[in-house]
């Protein structure tokens, strides 16, 4: 198990592109279950995020509504696209890559939460126009998920297509978890 300290110096290596880093990820079970740490690091940029969705004007659901939705849809976030990756790795001979991929993804997400969180506040207290702040998001995003191509790509020793069909799947279960499943709970 790495030090915060030498996970963020890891972490910087990755976001320079570094590939001979992505090997000093374990791909151990241990390791990778312990990497699901990281959703209690980020959390308080999401509930950042969720208060600002709560105060905006019109909104109609009570707090222990909201507060529960937003609890489930985080957890199943953290969760439901590794549960999916671990499914169809064994279809597409990734083994055991596939969990340093999960866990390398999953310490990433350090990067993308403080990535999101000058938007987040800048769009949660008005500052910048919204066309602005989606303007300035869709550049993150992208940023987003040319990372996450590169450490799909990287860890899990795949073409770039196959690659490219992670960030995708990876894309299209944020899509549900936040924009439909909301809505059926």
């Amino acid at each position: 198990m790495h030090s915060l300290h030498a996970l963020r110096q890891i972490l910087f290596q990755i976001l320079r592109f570094n590939t001979k880093v992505i090997d000093a990820f374990p791909a151990s079970p241990a390791v990778t279950l312990a990497s699901f740490r990281v959703g209690v690091y980020v959390a308080p940029v999401y509930l950042l995020q969720s208060l600002f969705h709560l105060l905006q004007p019109g909104g109609d659901q009570d707090f222990v509504t909201f507060a529960a939705t937003e609890v489930l849809t985080y957890v199943i976030g953290w969760v439901l696209f590794p549960v999916v990756l671990l499914q169809l790795a064994p279809h597409l001979g990734w083994g055991r890559r596939v969990l340093r991929y999960i866990t390398v993804y999953n310490w990433f997400q350090v990067a993308v939460a403080l990535a999101l969180l000058p938007f987040i506040v800048l769009n949660g207290l008005q500052i910048i126009p919204l066309e602005a702040a989606q303007f300035l998001m869709m550049i993150t995003a992208t940023a987003i998920m040319v990372y996450s191509w590169f450490i799909a790509r990287h860890t899990l020793k795949v073409p770039g297509l196959t690659a490219t069909g992670c960030v995708v799947l990876d894309l299209l279960l944020s899509v549900f978890i936040n924009g439909v499943l909301p809505s059926l709970i």
